[in-house]
């Protein structure tokens, strides 16, 4: 999945525009990144690509290209 295709499935996890998010973007600075978000973005990588993330690793993210970087290598780019 391109870095662009996750950004289109965030958006659309955070009942965004698509195209809203951009990459570099810090989560404290985004409105809908609340803890309803975080229960929707394991389940999309658990249902994607099948990784169970591990909640100390998701909660050391600050940007939004932290989170692609918790799927790597599934999300390049």
């Amino acid at each position: 999945m391109s870095k662009i295709e996750f950004l289109a499935h965030l958006d659309e996890i955070m009942e965004q525009e698509p195209g809203t998010l951009k990459s570099g973007e810090a989560l404290k600075d985004l409105p809908k990144w609340d803890s309803m978000t975080v229960v929707q973005f394991i389940a999309f990588a658990d249902e994607e690509f099948n990784l169970a993330l591990p909640s100390s690793k998701l909660l050391s993210c600050k940007t939004v290209d932290d989170l692609a970087e918790l799927l790597n290598p599934h999300v390049t780019g």
